[in-house]
């Protein structure tokens, strides 16, 4: 466990609907080899929610009861005022932490003055506990025009972003995260940190944000259109960013949209991307292109 004098404290910050997964949620948050640790829980699910003591393993507790059940964003919401830590991470009640996620994520942000949030590789399994993926890959903030690239609970940020007056939505009630990382965006750049720290368990639940039984095509769609239009001056800024048109002609040509990605990559200006990652995905998008041409 991290036992540097001055730590700074992490909010480890769960939405509780009294799951039967809830306990498996706390136990992850406990054992996060980061020595500076408060687990906040609200009950979402109103005042049958059993009472949590204050401490849960060792590690400092906050149980926030309610008298009524509360939508997503409100209790989101509710979290975030209640949060002491320097940092902040959210986990919903039927996901895991990996004991190093909390460590990994403030070690590397810490490194990077200008960056206010990192996020990481999360590991999805199924209803069965198989390990069926991953979710977490660097990108653009032009990418959440389509979705996000990131789980909730992979992410870690500064508490200067709700200082700042960042808050839920709460008029959605589906992806009131994307929508809450989107204003992100337009206050920091995300720090992407290649290391799978995290379980989603992306088949249970009833958001129907995830997979399988959890997914709910006609509620993705109807909130992703309310975020694209919410969000429309922003996205078109973003979209003539050089690293925005290649995240852009990357998802074209991973679709077997050649051509389209073709026209999106001759837009960006020779030497604008000069950081050795974009310029290698630079090259590798082109490579595409030009095998594609060829077949």
């Amino acid at each position: 466990m991290t036992n540097a004098e001055n730590a700074p404290k992490v909010s480890i910050l769960i939405r509780s609907s009294n799951r039967n997964t809830l306990e498996r949620a706390l136990d992850s948050a406990a054992a996060q080899s980061w020595s500076n640790v408060e687990i906040v829980v609200v009950a979402a699910s109103g005042a049958t929610h059993p009472h949590l003591e204050n401490s849960w393993k060792g590690t400092p507790l906050r149980f926030l009861s309610t008298s009524a059940p509360l939508s997503r964003p409100v209790a989101a919401n509710m979290l975030l005022a209640n949060a002491q830590g320097s940092y902040l991470n959210f986990l919903d009640d039927d996901d895991e932490l990996m004991p190093h996620h909390v460590a990994t994520l403030v070690e590397a942000i810490q490194t990077q003055a200008n960056m206010r949030l990192a996020y990481s590789v999360c590991r999805v399994f199924d209803d069965a506990g198989n390990d069926v993926g991953r979710l977490g890959k660097p990108g653009h903030h032009l990418m959440m025009f389509h979705q996000n690239r990131f789980a909730i609970h992979a992410a870690l940020f500064s508490r200067q972003l709700v200082d700042q007056g960042l808050r839920f939505d709460v008029s959605f009630d589906r992806l009131e995260d994307l929508d809450f990382f989107v204003a992100c965006g337009t206050r920091t750049e995300f720090l992407f940190v290649p290391e799978v720290t995290c379980t989603w368990h992306a088949f249970s639940g009833t958001s129907g944000m995830g997979y399988a039984g959890n997914a709910n095509r006609v509620e993705q769609e109807r909130n992703t259109l309310r975020i694209r239009h919410k969000w429309r001056k922003q996205f078109e800024r973003w979209s003539k960013e050089p690293a925005g048109l290649l995240a852009l002609a990357e998802r074209a040509v991973q679709y077997g949209h050649i051509a389209y990605g073709a026209s999106v990559m001759s837009k960006i200006p020779l030497g604008s991307l000069p950081e050795p990652a974009l310029a290698a995905r630079y090259d590798l998008v082109m490579a595409t292109i030009a095998g594609a041409g060829k077949s």
